[in-house]
Formats: structure tokens, C-alpha cells, sequence
């Protein structure tokens, strides 16, 4: 798959991560659980989008 693909995948589960959460903090309140889940996964995902960002920046470099 290509790198850009996966970028624009982990930046969509991110933005929908913090939408979420923004929800959690505006709308209404979801259990614990599941904004425990919903850090993780963010958590994860931040690892794969600053590997792909530096992998990206480093092949527009060469």
C-alpha cells in the first residue's frame, strides 16, 4: 500500500479520534471504557502518523 494512502488513513482515524472525544467532552459523557479504548487507539496511532510524516519529509528530501 502506499505510504500517502496510509498517511491520509491514520490522519482520518486521528481526526476522528479527537471528534470523538470532543464529543465525550461537549455533547455527552461516554463510559470510561470507551474513552480509555479511544486514548489507546489514539495513542497508537500517533506512533504509525509521526513514522509516516518523518518517512514522508525524509523521501521529499532526497
Amino acid at each position: 500500500m502506499n505510504n500517502r494512502v496510509l498517511y491520509r488513513i491514520s490522519l482520518g482515524i486521528m481526526v476522528a479520534a479527537l471528534l470523538i472525544m470532543g464529543m465525550n467532552w461537549l455533547l455527552l459523557p461516554l463510559p470510561d471504557s470507551v474513552v480509555r479504548v479511544i486514548g489507546v487507539g489514539m495513542m497508537t496511532d500517533l506512533v504509525f502518523l509521526s513514522y509516516l510524516t518523518a518517512k514522508n519529509k525524509k523521501k521529499s528530501m532526497v
